[in-house]
């Protein structure tokens, strides 16, 4: 989308990555080679969360809720228990925005939804806030991929195999995404599975790593069907 809006002389003043400190190795390689790629004058400005995802999952800082007398951490988030979201992406970007607004700027956000992602649009729009690639370009989520290609950005080949390259213990990942982790960084995937014990030695009733199956049990599933990763032996 960044460079969609440069080439069409759309105005951008700065570039904001939200670092939920659990991203794919792959996608911290690709904010580099963006960040290369700025022409002078745009700003590029990492935002982070007051602590990452791991330190949510396993540290007691609750700071109200009935779970916070048991010093129990957050867990795993889940479908009804999706704080990640707010904790890790809403609110640094709200209070970075608190921050422009008291130097006096205004702020214009470009939000990269594609255009089969209209679903996702809120019912009452905020003027504020901008969504090109539905509302301008009108391009899908394959054909913004093809044009990034065609500039150069290939997130070392992880869309061969994977449909998104988000927060890489996310509960909504495919099985897809699930089986790149395990097999091509292993030290990732070892890190859910520790959590998971961690949590469980706890007691932690929030210790699943996906509300319907849990990491370990991935795990020994794919120790047990190699052939699923032939495609990714390239």
């Amino acid at each position: 989308m960044l460079f969609m809006l440069l080439e069409n002389n759309m105005p951008v003043d700065e570039v904001v990555f939200v670092d939920t400190g659990a991203e794919y190795p792959e996608l911290y390689r690709h904010v580099e080679r963006v960040k290369s790629h700025l022409p002078k004058g745009i700003r590029f400005t990492m935002l982070k969360p007051d602590h990452d995802f791991f330190s949510y999952v396993l540290l007691p800082i609750r700071k109200r809720g009935k779970y916070k007398e048991k010093n129990w951490p957050y867990g795993f988030p889940s479908p009804k228990r999706r704080w990640c979201t707010g904790f890790l992406k809403i609110t640094p970007q709200r209070r970075y925005k608190r921050h422009l607004a008291s130097r006096g700027e205004s702020v214009i956000m470009y939000v990269g939804l594609s255009s089969e992602e209209k679903h996702r649009l809120p019912r009452c729009p905020n003027p504020n806030i901008l969504y090109p690639l539905i509302e301008t370009f009108k391009t899908t989520s394959r054909e913004n991929l093809r044009y990034c290609y065609r500039l150069g950005f290939d997130w070392n080949g992880a869309y061969e195999y994977v449909s998104r390259l988000s927060c890489y213990p996310c509960f909504l990942s495919s099985m897809h995404n699930l089986r790149y982790l395990y097999y091509k960084h292993p030290n990732l995937w070892e890190r859910i599975i520790e959590a998971e014990r961690c949590l469980k030695s706890m007691g932690c009733p929030f210790w699943q790593f996906k509300p319907n199956i849990s990491a370990e049990e991935l795990d020994r599933r794919f120790r047990s069907q190699p052939w699923l990763f032939s495609s990714l032996l390239k």
